[in-house]
């Protein structure tokens, strides 16, 4: 089982951690801010594409707005 898991950490780019604990709490504290404002900043670009897709249906190409009849 440990095979596998050392696998899929290999395969996901998890990096062993080291066994001598120098700055170690600094890095992981570094890693959770950044962690944290990546997860935020992709709501809000979520929140903007949804926002954006819901509010402009119907505007772009293929749809006209003086509506031309076809004969």
């Amino acid at each position: 089982n440990g095979k596998m898991a050392s696998k899929f950490k290999k395969l996901m780019g998890i990096k062993h951690e080291g066994a001598d604990g120098e700055g170690s709490s600094e890095h992981t504290e570094e890693q959770k801010k950044k962690r944290e404002e990546f997860f935020s900043r992709l709501d809000k670009d979520y929140e903007f594409a949804r926002m954006t897709t819901h509010t402009q249906r119907g505007v772009g190409l293929g749809f006209s707005s003086q509506g031309i009849q076809p004969p």
